[in-house]
Order: structure tokens, then C-alpha cells, then sequence
């Protein structure tokens, strides 16, 4: 399906004396080519998984518990206004997992150097 709705933004540099930068939105057609409600949005799992840190990182600390991810999936739902499946737990379990196992490889010296 192809929707004809887009937002087109840049980033711009405001203000001379203490630069900051602004997100501007440059053209936008809001007109969509297919139904709009929950049931469609919450098929995008970047919308059933939008979590915050504050409920990421006890949810890394269920699960460095050994918590179940029934037990994780629950917390989720019971403590943030996602919906996740089962499937987008057993990813963020793994994706956690994988997080802790990189960083205990990082190397601590600076620059591009490893030595």
C-alpha cells in the first residue's frame, strides 16, 4: 500500500550569539490513501514498542533476574502505554542481552587506538 501522506523537515542552526539547533518542517501532506485507527497502527512494531528508558532499564533488570518474558511482557504492559507481542519481548531480550555482551568488550583507552 502506498500512502501519499509525508513530512519533510531540516535541521537548521537558530540564533548567532548561542547557536541551537531547530528542526523545521519545510512541506507536508497530511492526506492519507487508507483507513486510519489503532488496530493499523499498532501492527508497526515501532509503535507497540516505543519504550522509555524508565521502563528499558527495569525491564534489563527482570531479565538479568531471570525474569520470564511472560513476567517482562507484563511489566511492559502493566507500566508503559505500549503493547508489545510476545515476539517484540523475546527481541528486546535479545537486544538487551546483546548490549551487555558488547559492552563488556569495549576498550577503555581514547581515540582510535586499541593499545
Amino acid at each position: 500500500m502506498e500512502c501519499g501522506a509525508q513530512i519533510n523537515a531540516c535541521v537548521q542552526v537558530h540564533g548567532k550569539s548561542i547557536p541551537m539547533f531547530v528542526l523545521r518542517i519545510t512541506s507536508a501532506r497530511l492526506a492519507h490513501s487508507h483507513p486510519l485507527n489503532k488496530h493499523i497502527f499498532n501492527q508497526y512494531p515501532h509503535n507497540r514498542n516505543a519504550l522509555e528508558p524508565d521502563v528499558v532499564n527495569p525491564v534489563n533488570e527482570l531479565r538479568n533476574a531471570g525474569a520470564k518474558k511472560t513476567s517482562i511482557l507484563k511489566y511492559i504492559i502493566d507500566n508503559s502505554n505500549c503493547n508489545p507481542t510476545n515476539q517484540d519481548v523475546h527481541n528486546l531480550v535479545r537486544k538487551l542481552k546483546k548490549q551487555d555482551e558488547t559492552g563488556m568488550w569495549c576498550c577503555n583507552s581514547h581515540g582510535n587506538s586499541s593499545y
